[in-house]
């Protein structure tokens, strides 16, 4: 009787192989995706860096800076102008630059507060803002998150005597003041646990410094 040469793989060795294969899909597109994210939250971080550095130098003219004003000169880089804000709110022009992660970014110098120059999300903002807002302290007045106004804000260099009992309660309650180099990743946490990141209901208020005040 002749024997038969059987080159073939059986079933349960090719199910293996497929097993192997969906495992190692799997973890290539988590990993990408986790590429990706990183790759698009250092875009937005290079835009608003880039967003606050233009409006610092432009603030001479604070009074008529405006989003629409930045595009026109083209100095916003490839932000993507928007008409409309994350609200679903749209206007005749564009009010709104958003950045890599999506967040719509407005600026206005029509004031706000008593402060003449803002930047402005209706965003929950994510981690990086909060950094790079720290490394601006020096060119900031103060920072809004929502409804924190009267006392309770997030103070730039020139506004900051020390404080540092700034809190935030459940239902995303604030409380106290806390000078904004101070800013730390415990208060960070809080906003994250108790406002949830991209709340519809948050706004971030950046008021830059006023041009004739200065720092020794």
């Amino acid at each position: 009787m002749k024997k038969v040469c059987e080159l073939g793989r059986s079933m349960v060795e090719m199910l293996g192989v497929l097993a192997i294969i969906g495992v190692l899909s799997v973890g290539g597109i988590a990993g990408y995706s986790k590429a990706m994210e990183k790759h698009k939250m250092n875009k937005a971080s290079e835009q608003l860096n880039h967003l606050i550095a233009e409006v610092l130098q432009l603030k001479s003219d604070k009074s008529t800076i405006t989003t629409p004003m930045l595009f026109k000169m083209n100095v916003l880089g490839d932000m993507e102008p928007s008409k409309c804000n994350s609200w679903g709110e749209c206007g005749d022009d564009y009010w709104y630059a958003k950045d890599a992660m999506g967040f719509s970014w407005q600026v206005s110098g029509a004031g706000y507060g008593g402060n003449p120059l803002l930047i402005f999300t209706y965003d929950m903002v994510d981690r990086y803002v909060f950094d790079i807002i720290k490394e601006w302290s020096r060119d900031i007045d103060y920072v809004f998150l929502d409804s924190a106004g009267g006392e309770n804000k997030l103070l730039g260099d020139s506004k900051c005597n020390g404080e540092d009992n700034f809190k935030v309660g459940e239902s995303c309650t604030f409380s106290g003041k806390m000078c904004l180099r101070n800013l730390n990743n415990s208060v960070i946490s809080d906003l994250f646990t108790y406002c949830g990141k991209n709340s519809s209901s948050f706004t971030t208020y950046i008021f830059i410094r006023q041009p004739e005040e200065t720092i020794d």
